[in-house]
């Protein structure tokens, strides 16, 4: 079809007449499938990747001895976590202060 397109110009003149008000049309529509198509694939391994957290998560916990903590991250993560949040944020305290986090450990667990 294509190589009949390049060899006849009645073809040529068929083609661009019959497109030139749809074209843009068909590129818009073409455009948000596309569109649509990839934002969908994203939000179905998102689902997917979400699903399988949910099913790690609980086997985690019991796996660690029956402890349970209100904090999904490692320890280590944690703490990497509150020491830049404490080196990024500006405080509305007094001038030299530092904001104070506190870690709290869930009833009955201690250090």
């Amino acid at each position: 079809m294509y190589e009949n397109y390049q060899n006849d110009f009645y073809f040529q003149a068929y083609v661009n007449a019959s497109l030139q008000g749809s074209g843009f049309t068909i590129v818009a529509l073409s455009s948000v499938g596309i569109f649509s198509a990839v934002a969908t694939g994203l939000y179905l391994k998102l689902r997917r990747t979400h699903r399988e957290l949910e099913h790690m998560i609980p086997t985690e916990h019991l796996e660690s001895g029956g402890q349970s903590s209100k904090s999904i991250l490692e320890p280590h993560v944690e703490q990497h976590l509150i020491d830049r949040i404490r080196k990024s944020t500006p405080t509305a305290t007094a001038p030299g202060s530092t904001a104070v986090l506190k870690r709290e450990e869930p009833s009955g667990q201690a250090r």
